[in-house]
């Protein structure tokens, strides 16, 4: 199914994968990163984003494969400006220190540990630093093989951890 969606600035709207989606106007933020006019990302099964506008009207179009989504969360319902603030605030401290910082996320399975993680790595990659994620959820694991504790330094943005390629584990 074929959608065209606007947008209006600081509205958030979640999106349930599979879905592909272009940005037809404007810009809007998923995850910590933006997406500008023509660019595309995906949304994979079983993933759910909240995609956030950027701009007075941003037009978004989203093909939406067998189970997927579209619903305006509630207010209050979703974390994304909370994460933004705080991650903002620590990044900013990092950056204006000059030392590396470590953030550790733990939670329950299915909390956000990962959409969080890649979340800070996302505003990490537009505040100019390096970030390198640890994957050591042995028995979760988004990075390398089940078992093995892995390492990866995205240099672009990401929606999944699973994109990511082990360079150490």
């Amino acid at each position: 199914m074929m959608l065209n969606v606007d947008l209006e600035k600081n509205k958030l709207l979640r999106v349930n994968g599979p879905a592909s989606i272009r940005v037809e106007k404007g810009k809007v933020k998923v995850l910590g990163t933006t997406f500008s006019e023509g660019e595309r990302f995906v949304i994979n099964r079983y993933r759910s984003y909240v995609i956030k506008g950027l701009e007075d009207k941003s037009r978004l179009e989203i093909s939406l494969g067998d189970g997927g989504g579209i619903e305006e969360p509630a207010p209050g319902e979703e974390v994304v400006d909370v994460w933004e603030t705080n991650i903002n605030e620590i990044l900013t401290k990092c950056k204006s220190t000059y030392q590396k910082c470590t953030i550790m996320i733990i939670g329950p399975v299915e909390s956000g540990k990962s959409s969080l993680t890649a979340f800070i790595s996302n505003m990490a990659l537009e505040y100019g630093l390096k970030p390198v994620i640890i994957d050591a959820d042995i028995g979760q694991a988004d990075i390398g093989p089940p078992g093995f504790i892995s390492a990866a330094v995205p240099d672009k943005k990401i929606l999944w951890l699973r994109d990511l390629s082990a360079e150490i584990l």
